[in-house]
């Protein structure tokens, strides 16, 4: 152990000489003097303080909470204090309850009971994002929207105007300053130019097409463990790097809340009406469009992305931008045979080059007839029917 281990070995004091060669005593000793006396309250306040941590999983906490008892000097109530704090610190507030009400509960009892609602709560979580989806994909929706309420009060107060002046309220028709007037649009009388209802239709079919709000759905836009990183590229924003997955189902580009709030030149935000819909029925807000130059391997392209709202959304390259960043490539490849004039695709067709063939029937022979088979046979059916029902009687 070397010349510093035989000076302490040395300074021990034993009760009897012989015990110096004693290895139990000895290894006790050496025990005594490097490993410092632990502090026994402070052992148990680090053992009631510890609770489940976000993400953790059960069975990491139970173990923890196994290993800070070991210097706790419990003794016969281990079991008991290891249950209590399983009870109060899981992170199930809805199973610790459960468990404060049980009568007569052990610590076996308490572990197989937050073992199986954690087991039960990954299981409904991989079944709602199976129905979710896993590939990302990113699809129009048009003619889905909600008329804004501020719309619908203009339109309120257009039916409180006059229509054919345009004032507020109803004139009557003699009253109406633009009773005998003639339209510089439609050249019609009794009503001016803004008040036109031919241009009003146009214009209001404008106005809604122009106001209509583009739905894009979104699938799974978040990073899966395991994920082939080849699908994921560095883009340089400005002066920030920032990654992206090349996403080949989608039709628009998505970034994170929080990635633009990394950037150092931080690009304008952009209002946008742009609505982002899962498959799963849960929208993603989108806070607003931004335009930046990117530079990738050298070159510099022109980026037009969503600001989605979300500190854990993956930011997504769209189809159109990664064909012409040339990180994915459309293969049309086809493969075109000459058709001979007297020939298919495959060859010539018409009858086989070969020998007359003859099929030669048995006589008398009868032909091969296949039954249904059936739990019970058809002739027997109406006794079988009629002892059942007199078991039924008897009973």
């Amino acid at each position: 152990m070397g010349q510093e281990a035989e000076n302490i070995f040395r300074s021990f004091v034993f009760d009897d000489v012989a015990h110096r060669d004693d290895f139990d005593r000895v290894l006790a000793k050496l025990n005594e003097y490097f490993i410092p006396r632990r502090n026994v309250i402070h052992e148990r306040a680090c053992f009631h303080q510890r609770t489940q941590r976000p993400g953790e999983k059960v069975e990491t906490f139970i173990r923890a909470l196994y290993e800070l008892s070991e210097h706790c000097e419990f003794g016969a109530a281990r079991d008991e204090n290891t249950r209590d704090r399983i009870v109060v610190g899981v992170l199930d507030k809805e199973v610790s309850r459960k468990l404060q009400l049980a009568k007569d509960l052990t610590l076996t009892l308490t572990i197989e009971t937050v073992r199986q609602a954690e087991e039960i709560t990954t299981q409904i979580n991989l079944q709602g994002g199976a129905a979710g989806g896993s590939v990302n994909e990113i699809k129009r929706d048009r003619g889905k929207y909600r008329t804004p309420r501020n719309k619908l009060k203009d339109k309120a107060q257009q039916r409180q105007q006059c229509g054919r002046c345009g004032k507020p309220g109803r004139d009557a028709e003699e009253m109406c300053p633009a009773r005998g007037s003639t339209c510089n649009s439609c050249q019609k009388v009794c009503h001016w130019r803004k008040m036109c209802r031919t241009k009003k239709v146009v214009r209001e079919v404008v106005t809604e097409l122009a106001d209509q709000p583009q739905s894009y759905f979104l699938g799974a836009v978040n990073k899966m463990a395991g994920e082939n990183e080849h699908w994921f590229i560095k883009l340089l924003i400005g002066l920030t790097p920032l990654e992206f997955k090349i996403d080949t189902g989608a039709d628009v580009k998505i970034i994170s809340e929080e990635a633009y709030l990394s950037i150092t030149l931080t690009p304008l935000l952009q209002p946008t009406h742009i609505l982002l819909d899962s498959p799963g029925g849960g929208g993603i807000k989108c806070i607003g469009r931004i335009q930046s130059s990117v530079t990738y391997k050298g070159k510099k392209y022109l980026l037009t992305a969503y600001d989605a709202h979300g500190r854990s959304v993956n930011n997504l390259l769209s189809r159109e931008k990664s064909v012409e960043m040339k990180l994915v490539r459309i293969i049309e490849e086809a493969i075109h045979q000459q058709v001979r004039p007297c020939g298919g695709p495959f060859g010539d067709y018409g009858t086989l080059k070969t020998e007359p063939v003859k099929i030669e029937l048995k006589e008398n022979v009868a032909p091969y007839a296949v039954f249904t088979a059936r739990r019970v046979p058809l002739p027997m059916l109406p006794k079988v029917k009629e002892e059942l029902q007199r078991m039924e009687k008897t009973e």
